[in-house]
């Protein structure tokens, strides 16, 4: 057993370097001029290591958002409370930002910029969302099993676009804390109860 976690340890060393080496290399030359030969000399593995965790560099940018939504996802499994499924959906997406430390969420800033401005990472971060709403569908429908499938596809794109908002406004701020994301998400699941019952008044 000891051995066995040993191996999974260093892999995760090698996954985090990767990480790590991708985000400092395209924040600091652009995502463009950043070869995986130089994410790899800086992560100090092989190109063939990098391609072993990562089909591509924008998978490696999006790698602490996928952390996060695992990490979501199994806070929302624990969950027994009775509640929209927004609002749980939305509820795990902030609680999953208090499991990192401080050097975690300062290159989750980094990724982030980099997908709100990079095309390319920005649609591998959109196929992330559509299937980690996928994965928590799977996860709530045999707690909803009489809910339309409309109806509850509905309830993950908001609770996974009301994340994607907030993580938007929160780049806006000078120095973005935990604390300042997990306050916008939690604000945007309670305001997509207002949201659906805005009534836009008739004209004259």
């Amino acid at each position: 057993m000891e051995a066995v976690g040993l191996r999974e340890r260093k892999k995760l060393e090698r996954r985090g370097a990767i990480v790590a080496a991708t985000l400092d290399l395209c924040t600091e030359n652009g995502f463009d001029a950043t070869t995986v030969d130089a994410i790899a000399e800086r992560a100090d593995v092989s190109r063939r290591t990098f391609f072993r965790f990562f089909p591509a560099k924008e998978n490696a940018v999006i790698a602490l958002d996928d952390d996060l939504f695992a990490t979501a996802i199994d806070l929302f499994d624990r969950s027994t409370r009775a509640a929209p499924a927004i609002e749980l959906v939305g509820e795990a997406l902030a609680e999953a930002t208090t499991h990192y430390d401080d050097d975690w969420h300062r290159r989750f800033v980094l990724a982030a910029r980099l997908h709100d401005s990079v095309p390319h990472v920005e649609a591998v971060g959109l196929e992330l969302c559509a299937r980690t709403a996928g994965q928590f569908r799977a996860h709530l429908r045999p707690r909803l099993e009489h809910t339309p499938d409309h109806v509850l596809d509905l309830a993950l794109e908001a609770a996974v676009s009301g994340w994607r908002l907030a993580r938007a406004e929160w780049l806006l701020a000078a120095a973005p804390t935990p604390a300042g994301l997990r306050e916008l998400v939690r604000r945007n699941v309670q305001a997509l109860a207002e949201a659906t019952a805005l009534v836009v008044p008739a004209t004259s």
